[in-house]
This record gives structure tokens, sequence and C-alpha cells, in this order.
């Protein structure tokens, strides 16, 4: 394949008007000339990462109740109810409108 020197010519103009234009979007996307990143959250990722930092702080295990279904699986006598499983199960997947 031959390239004359008029194409070659051709991709490097494109080439640079291209890097150039890409040069001007990135500048206009940085809001500061510090060069550092930045983010910005949604309400919905800080009220999730409150109730992240919230979950690991508080102590939400009954331990009384914890000890008794123990004490029941260990010794045998601990039966689950297969229809409220089931139920559960509907509610969680269908919501409410089960019910």
């Amino acid at each position: 394949m031959n390239i004359s020197r008029s194409q070659l010519e051709s991709c490097v103009r494109i080439y640079r008007e291209q890097s150039g234009k890409i040069r001007r979007d990135s500048e206009k996307e940085k809001p500061d000339k510090s060069g550092a990143d930045s983010f910005i959250l949604s309400a919905e990722a800080k009220e999730l990462l409150q109730a992240i930092k919230s979950a690991g702080t508080e102590q939400d295990v009954r331990e009384e109740k914890v000890a008794a279904l123990r004490e029941k699986i260990n010794s045998g006598t601990y039966n689950i109810d297969g229809e409220l499983v089931a139920e559960k199960m509907l509610e969680e997947h269908f919501g409410s409108a089960y019910i």
C-alpha cells in the first residue's frame, strides 16, 4: 500500500484538529484549575452511606433470642414452619400487594 504525502498530511491535520478539540472539551469539564479530582454524591448515595455508618456502630443483635435459637438448633427441637417461609418469600417478591 502506498501512502501519498497529501494523504499523510490530511491524516496529521485531522489528528491535530481532533486532539485540540479533545483538550478544549476536557478543559471545559474541569470546574477548577487546581487539577484535583472531585465527585458529587447523589442523595441516595448519601443516604446509603449514612445507613452503612449507622449499621456498623449500632448493636442490633438480640443476644437472648440468638442464644435461645442456638440452643433449640443444637438440641434438634427447632422447627421451621414451611408456610411462614413461603409467605415471607412471596411477600418479599411481590411486595405488600400479595397480602
